[in-house]
């Protein structure tokens, strides 16, 4: 394997594909300065998930050609739409933001803290090759490999990798769009591409939108650099879900929650809707785009966070209705409208569950009972997790002391400053977290079921928060004193040096280089070593171009179809496989003297198969389906082709016949 420095061509390549496409469309939107640097990112995603979708309807491969023509269209549209409804502006003159030396200023601290962000992270990996040995990691490495084997890349398609047939269910296909095009385009391997991908959106989409996040709501000189400063500080996000899961589309959704709620307070701001009315519709629904295509499931955890300020903006209008006794019908007729849509949302919520839980055949308490979903800690204890800021796998006894007592601090300074919605926002939060992390009750698992209640991704969202909360803080303690930018300056770079090296944040990066480690041969509980992972990469010496390959997922022979661009029979744990593959795995060692086995496969014109002992998580119950495969390597019904330590490449010489080329 290579070092993290060997392939920074597919990087460049993944920033231009994060940057460029978006950023015609924002500046076509008439976006500038940190509105420009926040929606370039989300706006490519939308692009990438569109070109997905718009590609394969016309029957065209996914690609970059059809990209620049999707750009080039929603580009025009930005312009068009911009023209229409300039007044009496120049179509120059931007609408939302500038060109100005402030806008230096967030470019450089956005720069410096997405270099701080991920250059750490990928050093972790240890190589820009390296993958994630995770369960959720094969099926987003395979969904690469499926989009540019197949040039679909349409999130209406991409679950038939694991459910083949012609069922249309949507699944988001940005992110591994984006990482096909970033392969495509640079030459890398998928392992690579993914790699480069995660570092690009990173830093060019988290780090902006939560700079325009902060200096949105704080408005104040400085803001939003600080901003962009403090996004690198927590280890709750982006490197929790990196090393968890690993939850490429997740993540990519939670790093545009930021520009979402930036876009909505504008919408809420009467300031801003005066002067940019329609460059805020605009950036709004390219979010929204963005965000399906990212991952829908983001939704209610935006819908959260963005409550507090929907409600407080109501109220407020409400107020100010009710003073003109011409409009109290209004107000009341508005107030009936939202018990009306409140209580229809809590009867679908209602049925919902009821549905997606099967409550009138199974109590709730039987759902969500393994895995990250157990509760392995009190309430009280998730809270002070929650308070100090220590990731799920770090101990809470080694926070980030300095970011966390501004947090904290910045929950009352929000208060107090007339941002009541942020402080909410950080307690529902918590609260979640604590019930997804401290309790197995049903009301837990019914307030935190749309997360799975999987603590993981609640804890993740706190940095959402905390990011404007630690920022509002610093410059509250800075407000006092004499020289109040050096103040600030002084204060945003202890606190963020000390986060930057907080045994937190180390813990962290720890966890990503365990989880992205290949070691040894031999080693215990891995889904693939160092030895496998050559080899696999290296299968297109043994396996011919448009071959199958077959064997038990949980030892790494899925990662033939994204390592070594030969399709996997499973190229994932789970699926609806067909009644041969499921024949296949089970009872491969009996094709000596069962035809049917042998006539499956044939049908699925299966010659190889790929076995190794090593499995992921050590012997898993779920990998008994599979068994066929292993008892077959010692029934003699393959032949060894080629191997490398405990990884043998077999042929199925007990199905050989006259027209396999045997």
């Amino acid at each position: 394997m290579s070092t993290a420095w060997t392939d920074p061509f597919s990087v460049v390549v993944a920033v231009l594909l994060v940057l460029v496409p978006g950023g015609l469309v924002a500046a076509a939107a008439r976006l500038a300065g940190a509105w420009w640097m926040a929606a370039a990112g989300p706006f490519s995603l939308a692009i990438t998930g569109v070109t997905g979708v718009v590609a394969t309807w016309l029957g065209v491969p996914f690609g970059p050609i059809p990209l620049a023509v999707v750009t080039l269209a929603a580009a025009s549209l930005a312009f068009g739409l911009s023209a229409v409804g300039r007044g009496s502006r120049p179509l120059w003159q931007p609408r939302l933001g500038s060109w100005d030396r402030a806008a230096l200023w967030i470019a450089a601290a956005t720069v410096v803290a997405g270099g701080v962000t991920v250059l750490p992270a990928l050093a972790a990996m240890g190589s820009l090759d390296a993958l994630s040995q995770s369960y959720d990691g094969v099926f987003h490495l395979n969904a690469v490999a499926y989009i540019l084997d197949t040039g679909d890349a349409s999130s209406f398609h991409l679950y038939r990798m694991t459910h083949p047939g012609d069922d249309v269910e949507f699944y988001p296909a940005a992110w591994h769009g984006l990482v096909a095009l970033a392969a495509q385009l640079s030459g890398a391997s998928v392992a690579v591409a993914t790699n480069a991908v995660w570092a690009a959106t990173t830093a060019l989409i988290w780090v902006p939108g939560a700079a325009l996040l902060t200096g949105h709501v704080i408005r104040d000189r400085g803001a939003t650099a600080i901003g962009a400063l403090v996004a690198s500080t927590f280890a709750a996000f982006p490197l929790l879900l990196l090393s968890w899961g690993t939850l490429y589309p997740t993540a990519l959704a939670y790093a545009g929650i930021p520009f979402g709620l930036a876009v909505l307070v504008g919408l809420l701001d009467f300031r801003l809707r005066h002067d940019a009315p329609l460059a805020l519709v605009m950036a709004a629904l390219g979010w929204v785009v963005a965000e399906v295509f990212s991952h829908p499931r983001s939704l209610p955890s935006f819908a959260v966070i963005a409550a507090p300020i929907i409600v407080i903006a109501g109220v407020r209008a409400l107020r100010r209705a009710w003073t003109l006794p011409r409009r109290r019908p209004l107000v009341i007729a508005g107030l009936a409208g939202g018990a009306v849509v409140l209580t229809a949302v809590g009867v679908a919520a209602w049925v919902y569950v009821w549905r997606t839980y099967d409550v009138a055949n199974r109590p709730i308490s039987d759902h969500l009972n393994g895995g990250p979903a157990t509760a392995r800690q009190t309430i009280g204890d998730a809270i002070a997790q929650s308070l100090t800021l220590s990731p799920s796998q770090a101990l809470v006894l080694f926070p980030a002391v300095l970011l966390a007592a501004a947090t904290l601090w910045g929950v009352v300074v929000a208060v107090r400053r007339n941002r009541m919605w942020l402080a909410i926002a950080w307690m529902l939060v918590v609260v979640l977290f604590a019930l997804a992390s401290g309790s197995n009750s049903d009301v837990a698992k019914l307030a935190t079921g749309i997360w799975y209640k999987d603590q993981f991704r609640l804890f993740a969202l706190l940095p959402i928060v905390g990011v404007p909360l630690a920022a509002g803080a610093i410059i509250e303690a800075a407000s006092h004193a004499r020289r109040r930018a050096l103040t600030a300056a002084a204060l945003t770079g202890i606190v963020v040096a000390t986060s930057w090296l907080a045994p937190a944040t180390a813990a962290a990066r720890s966890d990503v280089a365990t989880v992205f480690a290949t070691p040894p041969a031999g080693t215990p509980g891995v889904m693939i070593d160092a030895d496998e992972y050559a080899f696999i990469a290296d299968i297109g010496r043994y396996v011919p171009e448009g071959e199958v390959v077959g064997g038990d997922p949980w030892n790494g022979s899925a990662l033939v179809w994204a390592l070594g661009g030969r399709e996997a029979l499973f190229p994932h744990f789970t699926g609806e496989w067909s009644a041969d593959a499921a024949l296949v795995a089970s009872s491969l060692d009996r094709a000596g003297d069962d035809p049917a086995v042998c006539e499956a496969v044939d049908r699925l014109g299966l010659h190889y198969v790929l076995d190794d002992p090593g499995l992921l998580w050590g012997d898993p119950a779920e990998a008994a389906y599979f068994a066929g495969f292993h008892r077959a390597a010692r029934s003699g019904v393959l032949t060894e082709v080629a191997h490398a330590g405990e990884t043998i490449l077999y042929r199925i010489s007990a199905c050989w016949h006259s027209g396999d080329g045997g």
